[in-house]
């Protein structure tokens, strides 16, 4: 099943309120969101845009080296940056 644009930022956007309002990592947040959403051959698309949109949501925490290394991500370049009463991947 194909998606339309409008469709990826609906989800980028459920998926963001979910770190931010809910305090879930993006991996949490973008499971629950797509366990919610209808069945597509593919989801890494959204993944790619969700992982960027978070990334480019807490630029101070990234470029501030509040980055740590998150087990069973390694490798993958992913880690989690820490924000006072929030996690979020990056």
């Amino acid at each position: 099943m194909s998606w339309t644009p409008d469709e990826l930022v609906a989800f980028v956007g459920k998926v963001l309120y979910e770190v931010v309002e809910r305090g879930l990592t993006l991996d949490f947040a973008f499971q629950k969101v797509k366990r919610g959403w209808r069945r597509l051959e593919s989801f890494k698309v959204f993944y790619d845009v969700s992982f960027d949109a978070v990334k480019h949501y807490f630029p101070s925490a990234v470029s501030g080296g509040e980055v740590a290394g998150l087990v069973g991500c390694e490798g993958r370049g992913a880690g989690v940056v820490y924000i006072p009463g929030r996690c979020c991947l990056v």
